[in-house]
């Protein structure tokens, strides 16, 4: 097993990370992190903020980030120095806090002011975003790094223009990338560099022309009949069984998968007229929501005294794609995905395009289509513009009949009188 060179104390309510590499316990060396935090929501035995805590992600890379340029310290002075336990443990000390301010921060000049200025723009948004989009954020910068390293030519502010955008285009296209996701990076790309104007850095405008069109991607719900074929199906599998509990109690609340893994207690309530109300904060917009619960849905938290089943989102994908296998939703769907420009169609079993997010659609549909108006459904959701909500509900075939039935009712037409047509 590794030793673990840097661990994390908690001391008054400062962040201090100590690092032990010489032999002996007084020769560690103690870094301030400069992160604070009060003791409460401190876990001793890992070394990290406990999981119910508001910033736990974000303190996690911070510190992974800490944890890093510490070994990286580590490991330079142990290849400068070869008998490092003999040299003089305040010159160590000395040396460490030194190289690792220098690692920490590091000075700012032509060949670096680029990426320099990308991780201040990463940095800027912790307080702002969720931990996820943080990383989509350093999943960007990697693109970026690696397409330097494809054209052999450094980044700079004054190369990002029209010509950056069709080469850089032309390159993401070749890695197989849906012309979404190539939005979705040159999206990023724009807001890096606006960040970078405002802060005068540059003062290149056509970084403007890096756009590039999105196509509606395909949404995927299971109707109420799917629903209850789900809910009444007994996997043989405890597994599989918690698993459609946490789907259909996702979807009677209309909420994301990460907004649900750490509710307690302590997120119910009664009002005052003695309903039960679910309120949770979200981590995508930071929006706090007051979700009334349905029959089911308490019938659901109440089966597991109020603390859900803990899965992770990527197996929580996949079991439920093989719930919904096992109890045949498995309806051949189109897919349709944009590639260099061009709709590619492709033929699937329903059950592969279900992930944790139908759930919520599946909810917020459900409620559109049996006549809760939007901006209530809106509520829920925490969506604030009909544009944005829009996109994210699926309206069946059979609603669309339904509703036109109801329309086309004698009692709701004009009459017609003989002789009339």
């Amino acid at each position: 097993m590794k030793k673990e060179i840097c661990k994390f104390y908690v001391i008054g309510n400062s962040i201090f990370a100590y690092i032990t590499f010489l032999k002996g316990r007084e020769k560690r060396v103690r870094i301030n992190t400069e992160l604070k935090i009060e003791k409460a929501f401190w876990d001793v035995k890992k070394g990290r903020p406990k999981s119910q805590y508001a910033d736990y992600s974000k303190f996690n890379i911070q510190l992974d980030k800490i944890d890093i340029i510490c070994n990286e310290v580590v490991t330079e002075l142990k290849s400068k120095y070869a008998n490092i336990e003999n040299e003089p443990v305040t010159d160590i000390k000395t040396e460490f806090v030194e190289i690792y301010k220098q690692k920490k921060e590091p000075k700012k000049n032509i060949q670096n002011k680029f990426w320099t200025a990308y991780n201040e723009f990463i940095e800027s948004k912790f307080n702002s975003i969720t931990a996820k989009s943080i990383q989509r954020l350093e999943l960007n910068k990697n693109i970026l790094l690696e397409y330097q390293k494809h054209t052999g030519i450094e980044m700079t502010f004054e190369s990002i223009n029209e010509t950056f955008k069709v080469k850089f285009e032309s390159y993401l296209s070749k890695k197989n990338l849906s012309d979404n996701y190539i939005s979705k990076i040159m999206s990023i790309v724009r807001q890096f560099m606006y960040f970078a104007f405002r802060k005068k850095y540059h003062t290149n405008l056509d970084y403007k022309y890096v756009t590039k069109s999105t196509n509606r991607a395909d949404i995927f719900t299971l109707t109420e009949s799917e629903l209850n074929q789900l809910y009444n199906f007994d996997f043989e599998s405890d597994r599989l069984n918690k698993t459609r509990d946490l789907f259909i109690f996702q979807t009677e609340i209309c909420q994301r998968h990460s907004d649900i893994k750490n509710l307690n207690k302590g997120n119910f309530s009664l009002d005052n007229d003695g309903d039960e109300i679910l309120t949770l904060r979200q981590q995508k917009t930071d929006t706090v929501v007051s979700i009334p619960l349905s029959p089911l849905a308490k019938q659901i938290i109440s089966k597991y005294d109020y603390c859900l089943p803990v899965l992770s989102n990527q197996k929580f994908n996949d079991y439920i794609k093989q719930i919904c296998k096992i109890a045949g939703i498995d309806e051949m769907v189109t897919i349709h995905v944009f590639k260099g420009g061009k709709k590619e169609s492709l033929i699937k079993p329903k059950y592969e395009m279900i992930t944790s997010h139908s759930a919520r659609r599946s909810g917020a549909s459900l409620l559109v289509e049996k006549g809760l108006p939007i901006p209530f459904v809106m509520k829920l959701t925490g969506h604030k513009t009909m544009t944005e909500f829009q996109k994210y509900i699926n309206y069946s075939e059979k609603s669309v009949k339904n509703a036109l039935k109801n329309i086309w009712k004698p009692e709701n037409n004009l009459k017609v009188v003989s002789g009339g047509l």
